[in-house]
């Protein structure tokens, strides 16, 4: 009887592990569409060669410092910033543009990209100066809110968070101006004390680009003769990109500390003798609601319109099978007591403690095996 009971046990395993395959292989296919889309970013954003720094009639030295990082939504996908931007070129004052707005305030041309909305910055006239090495200087402040592009959050509660600052000169292609970070990269910072809330900032990077668009903008005899292609054209950018990465100590304590605290909980109630069967049945079964508002919990830390399974969400699927198999064993038990006479009653005890401490061990082994699994794929 004893050996049935567990091979019932181990049945119940390979079927949560075949929906596990299932799953992974899911989360395979999710993971190429993915990667699609970074390939398909790259090819949008090229890298700026010395060819095109030399074709350009206009090169402006660019740099922008970020003085805080706030309000970020993971749901919108979006973000504030305030900072300062400032640009340096040679020669004179005004620039060769067809814009004599820009021509004359070159850093009006700037734009960044992925702002969706102002605080402050079109509406504030850049400063200028003459430096002493005769060179020409504007710069200007901005505050707003920025999207960014898709996270990948399937390690989750361990992702790379990436919040980008794109400019752009809204005015020139790249054959007119190009923007350039390389001599102002040293005075390209962040605050020493930059922070988001859940977050450890990583590293900040600051790279000079040329964004490719399909389109002329209905310029086609001017993007045949600058790209070749009429239905192409090539602006400037600089991408600042400030990297991210979720708390450990704070995801330990407010994620994985619960879960595993529960998940003790209800491995060890089989140990609980068959005669007290109220707790042995209604532990598992409270346990199961605890993992529903868990979740919830967790849940809310990321965007609602996420189309694959986490890590965490991997976790918590095993958790839910393990809470249910003891759940079902549980009710086997205490219906095996309610119908076994006192002469029997010890032997059953026996088993289910056995039973039990097989569960425990078989648990507390397979879990962490299952958890790399997850992680690995």
């Amino acid at each position: 009887m004893f050996k049935k009971n567990v091979e019932k046990f181990l049945a119940f395993f390979v079927l949560g592990l075949f929906l596990a395959f299932l799953a992974f292989n899911s989360l395979n296919i999710e993971r190429k569409n993915f990667e699609d889309k970074l390939t398909n970013s790259r090819s949008i954003h090229l890298e700026l060669t010395e060819q095109d720094i030399k074709n350009a009639l206009n090169v402006l030295n660019t740099g922008i410092y970020i003085d805080r990082v706030y309000d970020h939504d993971p749901e919108t996908k979006t973000f504030k910033a305030d900072g300062w931007l400032w640009a340096k070129w040679k020669g004179e004052r005004e620039l060769s543009s067809w814009n004599p707005e820009s021509s004359i305030d070159p850093l009006k041309t700037l734009s960044i990209y992925n702002a969706i909305e102002w605080d402050s910055y079109y509406e504030e006239d850049p400063v200028y100066y003459k430096t002493p090495n005769n060179l020409n200087y504007q710069s200007k402040g901005f505050s707003g809110r920025f999207i960014y592009g898709d996270v990948d959050y399937r390690k989750f509660p361990f992702e790379e968070l990436v919040l980008p600052i794109e400019l752009t000169a809204v005015d020139h292609w790249v054959d007119e101006l190009v923007l350039l970070n390389k001599s102002e990269l040293d005075n390209s910072k962040v605050d020493k004390k930059l922070e988001l809330q859940g977050y450890n900032f990583e590293k900040f990077i600051l790279e000079s680009k040329k964004r490719v668009f399909n389109s002329s903008f209905g310029l086609d005899a001017d993007a045949l003769a600058s790209f070749g292609d009429k239905q192409k054209s090539i602006y400037p950018s600089i991408i600042a990109s400030l990297h991210f990465s979720r708390s450990i100590s704070s995801s330990a304590w407010n994620l994985f500390v619960p879960l595993i605290t529960v998940l003790l909980v209800v491995v060890c109630s089989p140990l609980i003798d068959p005669r007290n069967h109220e707790p042995k049945i209604a532990l598992p079964a409270s346990v199961l609601l605890v993992l529903v508002f868990l979740q919830q919990g967790y849940k809310s830390l990321l965007p609602s319109s996420l189309s694959y399974l986490t890590f965490m969400d991997y976790l918590y699927g095993w958790a839910y099978l393990v809470t249910l198999l003891v759940f079902l064993e549980s009710l086997y038990t205490t219906n095996k007591a309610f119908n076994t006479n006192k002469l029997e009653m010890e032997n059953l005890i026996k088993v289910s403690r056995e039973r039990g401490q097989i569960i425990l061990v078989s648990i507390l082994t397979i879990t962490p095996l299952y958890a790399f699994i997850c992680w690995l794929f």
